[in-house]
């Protein structure tokens, strides 16, 4: 994997080389540059991560290979602030769940082969339904009375109330004798401009009083639920049902029963594919898996449904075997990986369980719940976690369900115990496949986890370890060093080694030798009479002063350079008269440089009650830090400080 980066965020300029398919290690201090990394390579060219200063033009990213949307996985604070685990159906523990479910596949298919007639019918009748339903909500018809009639609000009851009415039945001899279409000619007839000017809207021939009069009220005759329905004609039609002849009670009376035939219809279809469908659930129940018996209206509408429910009950035997056997699968399965995601949980001392809810490998979601062991009510405890049990358990899901391309891990162990450390870290070497891994962290620990397993030269670690790398960033310019095991040292060995290598000069050598005499001043009288001269010599304290200082601890400055000698085997120069005779700041390591100005900055508060300045602080936690870690990065090669820091150097 190959980085190229101008111009972009807090970089200038980086170039970068990760090994593909392996688990690669980058460290850096904050602000060095790696949140800017991530940005460039999921390719993020918003205006607002041009260098300040710049121009659209000079940013430029180079990835290889490129990255989609859908090729990567990020871990940061966001995705903390986002826990993957959810109370509602969530697609991402069902990927966790059914991670692997190859036989279950194979066995889901067996199944969907014995159902293919069935689903192969199954958008016509839902087609149907959708009609059904938009015939009821036409006629008002939602609702049935709990006597499994229509309601009285519903149109069918109310055209029945209407067709009994004095007013109509006056009529229903000429609707007899002409039928419905005609009222409904002579009712258009009216709506035309030359009716209104009492013409034949036909002929044009000009009407009689007494033949308007007729007309207005035959036109007036039909009952007001009439026309909804005879509006609903195209719905009616899809649904096999023919609008009635409104002038005779028992033609409505069997409106009303067709429609009550087509609910039916509508419920047998919907019951017959929530059985067949409830094998990719967990509501699955072997015993509800029936016979389909449809209704004779059905038969009619889909004559070629019948042979695909006859062929489906022909085979129910067969189906309850195999649903038997996807459903204890299934069981053990979820059960395995449900234990493997408890034991990570025991691992990392987490009192909680996971327990799965509900799943539909149709849909491909699953609701799992997080209980306290000791919790026999099954309540889900996610509201209790604490932050810490949150970022492990959303870390932990995160590298179960990373199934991507590119695995980018930003800071996933900085605020945790060793003992979570170690386990974090072989979790990244026990999930991870043939994908790219970066793992982020301005904490040396993984850095060292990494460099250990290479040592141990186990198979695991050797085979999957890319690069391990040190982020330095100098005024934007971004570089990278190769960290290897002896980089990693006690801070003594490494000053030492550094002054048993290096051609130094006088003053240099005291630099470096008063950092290792601070780190076991403490040990012994005479390590702290070594370090306090050594200080004097930094505080530039008159050369006579020092000597007589010396003679007042009975001992003088030919014991400390034989000491020196001995010990060390460094050789060291009576105090000259010019302590800078041979010496360059520039050519100090930021490390030198760091314990020189902190050393300047004391010189300048000698005899005043000023307080430290945060820069003198700064210098103080460097220098300090070092001595905290029984082994640490050597400070001489790699430079892994603020932008305060290098500014002030």
């Amino acid at each position: 994997m190959k980085i190229e980066i101008e111009n972009y965020k807090n970089i200038n300029s980086l170039k970068l080389e990760l090994m593909d398919s392996k688990i690669n290690f980058l460290y850096g201090v904050s602000g060095v540059g790696k949140s800017s990394i991530v940005n460039a390579v999921i390719g993020d060219k918003s205006e607002k991560n041009i260098t300040y200063g710049k121009l659209a033009e000079d940013m430029k990213l180079l990835i290889e290979p490129k990255f989609g949307e859908n090729d990567y996985l990020i871990f940061n604070e966001q995705t903390l602030q986002k826990l993957i685990l959810q109370k509602e159906d969530s697609q991402d523990m069902y990927s966790i769940i059914f991670s692997n479910d190859n036989s279950l596949e194979n066995i889901r298919k067996d199944i969907s082969s014995l159902l293919s007639g069935m689903n192969s019918k199954r958008a016509e009748l839902f087609d149907y339904v959708n009609d059904v339903d938009e015939m009821i909500k036409r006629i008002n018809s939602r609702k049935l009375a709990k006597s499994g009639k229509f309601s009285s609000n519903s149109s069918i009851e109310k055209l029945k109330a209407e067709i009994i009415n004095p007013k109509y039945k006056n009529y229903s001899n000429f609707i007899h004798n002409n039928g419905i279409e005609y009222v409904e000619w002579i009712e258009k007839g009216t709506q035309f401009h030359l009716f209104n000017q009492n013409k034949c809207p036909f002929c044009s021939k000009k009407l009689s009083v007494s033949r308007i009069n007729k007309i207005n009220n035959i036109a007036k005759i039909k009952p007001e639920q009439y026309k909804i329905i005879s509006d609903s004609r195209d719905v009616l039609d899809k649904i096999g049902i023919e609008v009635p002849n409104f002038s005779y009670k028992r033609e409505v009376t069997k409106l009303e029963k067709k429609l009550y035939d087509t609910i039916n219809n509508k419920k047998i279809i919907i019951d017959m594919f929530n059985m067949i469908d409830s094998y990719n659930s967990s509501t699955l129940d072997i015993n509800s898996i029936k016979k389909v018996v449809l209704s004779e209206s059905l038969k009619k509408m889909f004559p070629d449904v019948e042979m695909v429910i006859s062929e489906f009950n022909d085979s129910i035997k067969e189906l309850k075997r195999k649903l038997g056997n996807i459903k204890l699968k299934t069981s053990k399965f979820i059960g395995k990986n449900i234990k493997k995601l408890n034991d990570y949980l025991s691992e990392f001392a987490i009192p909680y369980k996971f327990e799965i809810d509900n799943y539909n490998t149709k849909a491909k979601t699953a609701t799992v719940f997080l209980i306290s062991k000791k919790d026999e009510k099954h309540i889900d405890r996610i509201e209790n976690l604490s932050y810490g049990e949150k970022n492990i358990i959303s870390l932990l899901l995160f590298l179960v369900s990373a199934n991507k391309n590119l695995i980018i891990i930003d800071d996933p162990a900085s605020s945790y115990d060793d003992n979570r450390r170690k386990i974090i870290y072989d979790l990244l070497y026990e999930f991870h496949g043939k994908q790219t891994y970066v793992v982020l962290s301005h904490d040396q620990v993984f850095i060292k986890y990494a460099l250990l397993g290479l040592k141990e030269r186990t198979r695991k670690y050797n085979t999957n370890t890319g690069k391990i790398l040190c982020l330095e960033n100098r005024k934007g310019v971004c570089i990278s060093k190769e960290i290897s095991s002896s980089d990693f040292d006690s801070l003594e060995n490494q000053i030492f080694q550094f002054i048993e290598h290096n051609q130094l000069s006088y003053y240099r050598k005291i630099i470096n030798l008063r950092v290792l005499f601070e780190l076991s001043k403490n040990s012994s009288n005479k390590d702290k009479l070594i370090y306090s001269y050594l200080s004097a010599i930094m505080h530039n304290t008159d050369r006579n002063n020092i000597i007589e200082q010396l003679k007042e601890e009975d001992i003088n400055e030919s014991d400390i350079i034989k000491d020196l000698k001995q010990r060390y085997n460094i050789k060291l120069l009576p105090i000259p008269e010019d302590l800078y005779f041979d010496f360059n700041y520039d050519e100090l390591s930021s490390f030198e440089k760091i314990a020189y100005q902190r050393e300047q900055h004391r010189i300048k508060r000698e005899g005043k009650r000023a307080v430290k300045s945060y820069i003198e602080k700064e210098f103080d936690d460097i220098i300090h830090l070092n001595t905290r870690y029984f082994v640490s990065l050597n400070p001489y090669k790699f430079d892994v400080y603020s932008e305060n820091i290098y500014n002030y150097i």
